[in-house]
């Protein structure tokens, strides 16, 4: 199905939406989410237990619950176990030097230009996909204690990247990897910021 094709559909369905006098039932969120939310923290130091392959497949199947712009899933994920290629992004993705290839999976999100190619939103809308399908999977992995961490995109040698990870005209978005947590390191969270200080 084309990127347009989803859009289409997209509308249709919230067109129908739209018409109801009123919203379906909602189902439970899960009880612990509020322990998920308030345990999860940016880890960047894993240990060596491997992360199976039935526990990595449901945090990639995550990808694609996530909400995105008018479902066109325009998102790509390219992902990275390879030791030479995790020891390359390690130079070349900024906010990764020197230590995520230490990391089991690494995650990159490329976005296809051609899902958004509206003038409203070709600057900026990718990014907002890559952000809700880069914390599902993140809140997933944090269910499964998996630790994870986000890598932006400010990228050094370009080309480099795009020569051995993309291959296309897509666009880079960041990254997310993961591992299981450093039991020595697992005490290491940020401090919540203060709502007083976000509410504006």
């Amino acid at each position: 199905m084309s990127y347009q094709d989803r859009y289409v559909q997209h509308q249709d369905k919230k067109k129908r939406q739209l018409m109801l006098s009123e919203g379906t039932k909602a189902t439970k969120p899960p009880k612990d989410l509020e322990a998920i939310l308030s345990f999860r923290r940016s880890q960047r130091v894993f240990n060596s237990e491997p992360i199976t392959d039935k526990d990595f497949n449901k945090i990639l199947q995550s990808a694609t619950f996530a909400p995105n712009s008018c479902n066109r899933h325009g998102i790509k994920l390219k992902v990275v176990e390879d030791r030479r290629e995790k020891e390359l992004l390690s130079g070349v993705l900024v906010g990764g030097i020197g230590w995520i290839h230490r990391a089991q999976k690494i995650v990159l999100f490329w976005a296809d230009p051609v899902a958004y190619a509206s003038p409203n939103e070709k600057e900026f809308m990718h990014y907002c996909d890559v952000g809700f399908t880069a914390m599902s999977m993140w809140l997933m992995a944090d269910s499964m204690g998996i630790g994870g961490s986000y890598i932006n995109p400010n990228v050094l040698y370009t080309d480099i990247l795009k020569e051995h990870f993309n291959g296309k005209s897509y666009i880079f978005c960041g990254a997310l990897v993961f591992g299981h947590y450093d039991s020595d390191k697992r005490a290491l969270k940020a401090d919540p910021g203060d709502l007083n200080d976000m509410l504006v």
